[in-house]
């Protein structure tokens, strides 16, 4: 589902808002289906992830051990009050 809002988004976006939009546009889809609260604010999700995805990038670099944990967790507490309860 996020290729396809890639796919998508890089017709309307080019340069650093592409990961940005395409976030949001795979959150909305998410949402669509329920698995993201109606009234959560997508933009503003997605920049946080595109954010911590960057800043952990820069200053850790992409060798970093704790890349992908730092990223899942982060992801996880962004998500988490997002999310229904299952």
């Amino acid at each position: 589902m996020l290729a396809a809002a890639v796919k998508t988004t890089r017709i309307r976006s080019s340069g650093s808002e592409l990961g940005e939009r395409a976030f949001a546009a795979y959150l909305r889809a998410e949402q669509e289906h329920g698995r993201i609260h109606a009234d959560a604010d997508v933009e503003s999700l997605a920049l946080a992830l595109v954010g911590t995805a960057h800043q952990l990038l820069l200053t850790r670099g992409p060798q970093a051990p704790d890349l992908r944990d730092r990223m899942r967790r982060t992801t996880t507490a962004l998500i988490a009050g997002v999310t229904p309860d299952t």
